[in-house]
């Protein structure tokens, strides 16, 4: 089930809708994250980093569809 997120939103810059993709992701990305590391503190900083890189370049994705790949 994916999550629902208004990804047009995002690229306006609203908040909310940033807010609500971090909550619908970030805990799958952690898991992602532990999976490569073991301790809490690097996976945490990892998992910021690839937020601040999805915030700073969602404008540029084409297809919304491909947000989760």
């Amino acid at each position: 089930m994916k999550p629902d997120v208004d990804i047009d939103a995002c690229k306006q810059g609203d908040r909310k809708a940033f807010s609500d993709l971090y909550k619908a992701y970030s805990g799958r990305l952690m898991r992602i994250c532990h999976h490569y590391v073991a301790d809490e503190s690097t996976a945490e900083d990892i998992l910021h980093d690839a937020f601040i890189i999805i915030f700073t370049s969602i404008k540029s994705l084409k297809d919304n569809s491909k947000l989760e790949g």
